[in-house]
């Protein structure tokens, strides 16, 4: 946060509801939100903020990101790269057991991700590489 110019004027809210423990979702696949959110508040603000929630129910896994944006960013960061490439992996990973619906309002940016965990997405090798002494290596990475 200090690299991003944010020092001490940053206040930032993280709530965790519900019982976590045997609920998994794929390595990295909030990251792109959060980084997201950072790169639109407002560093020369008086006070930045961002009020991450995350929350189990059942096999309902919920995300609701909200943070303010500087008004002169305010049509970019939603159509990044990282972004598009999480909606893929999103597709990929939960094709129609998700819900993802990101806008912003005046001074305000909000991200809701809602994602079905009864359908677990597929923990076999998405790559694997063969060497020539027959080894073979397995990766679980989608990019």
């Amino acid at each position: 946060m200090e690299r991003i110019g944010f020092g001490t004027n940053m206040e930032m809210e993280i709530d965790m509801k519900g019982n976590f423990g045997n609920k998994t979702i794929p390595p990295l696949l909030l990251l792109p939100f959060i980084e997201n959110s950072f790169s639109q508040c407002n560093s020369n603000a008086e006070q930045s903020w961002i009020n991450l929630e995350l929350r189990i129910e059942d096999n309902l896994f919920t995300m609701k990101l909200m943070n303010g944006i500087d008004m002169d960013k305010s049509e970019q960061g939603i159509s990044s790269v990282e972004i598009i490439n999480v909606k893929k992996r999103l597709e990929l990973l939960y094709p129609g057991n998700y819900e993802l619906k990101m806008y912003t309002e005046q001074e305000i940016s909000m991200t809701f991700l809602k994602i079905n965990l009864g359908e677990k997405f597929d923990l076999r090798p998405m790559v694997s590489i063969t060497f020539n002494d027959h080894e073979s290596i397995s990766g679980y990475a989608i990019n």
